[in-house]
């Protein structure tokens, strides 16, 4: 019978240790381009904007949301709603 809770090897894992593992398996499913870190070119290439997102995305396999905050930390922050400037 399946229970409420799940458990790894005899012990009950926590809320956190439940959403993290879900959001192992969701990212697997779902991932486009396996995870690597930006280069200094990509990073150049980024913060040029010489081609759409999604054309970038493609040629240094990153997707377009990760290229998006990419650049907008490599501006150094953005412009929240409410005014305060939140650096990152």
């Amino acid at each position: 019978m399946a229970g409420k809770y799940k458990y790894e090897n005899g012990v009950r894992l926590g809320k956190y240790d439940c959403e993290l593992e879900y959001q192992k398996r969701y990212y697997s499913r779902t991932a486009i381009y396996p995870p690597h870190r930006f280069t200094k070119e990509e990073c150049e290439l980024v913060l040029t904007q010489k081609m759409p997102d999604h054309e970038l995305s493609k040629l240094i396999g990153h997707s377009v949301k990760s290229i998006q905050v990419k650049r907008c930390k490599l501006k150094g922050g953005y412009e929240a709603s409410n005014g305060y400037r939140k650096k990152f």
